[in-house]
């Protein structure tokens, strides 16, 4: 899984197109695979599912760690930097559709939980209702 930060801050979700949760708003995936370059990796993940990419120049490496949800171990790359190119992202791969939110903008209801747990391990929490 990658959460991708645009250079604006903006984190890059997109809508499933399969299930579980079809519908709901889900982080770019992908195979990590093995003694692969970091950003290489992350690019074809990000171009896959909404044709964005990093800039080499630009990359922020922010972490990368496992994460384990539900008794399943998610590789995590979390970076900034990602270019938005004046234009909105393609969906593609996995997604129905694509969109760089600010903080404020996440549609909290509507985001997959696997993707609300690993948000908040970076600082993306849902806001607490008054």
């Amino acid at each position: 899984m990658v959460v991708a930060f645009s250079v604006y801050g903006k984190v890059l979700l997109g809508k499933r197109k399969c299930q579980p949760e079809y519908g709901k708003w889900d982080l770019p995936v992908g195979s990590m695979g093995l003694l692969v370059d970091l950003l290489q990796i992350t690019n074809r993940i990000l171009r896959r599912n909404a044709n964005v990419h990093i800039t080499a120049d630009g990359a922020l490496l922010l972490c990368k760690r496992d994460f384990t949800v539900a008794g399943e171990i998610h590789n995590i790359v979390c970076v900034q930097g990602v270019v938005e190119a004046g234009r909105r992202p393609i969906a593609d791969g996995d997604f129905l559709d694509v969109r760089f939110f600010a903080k404020e903008e996440v549609p909290w209801p509507h985001v997959f939980s696997t993707a609300t747990e690993i948000l908040s391990e970076v600082g993306w929490t849902k806001p607490v209702p008054k």
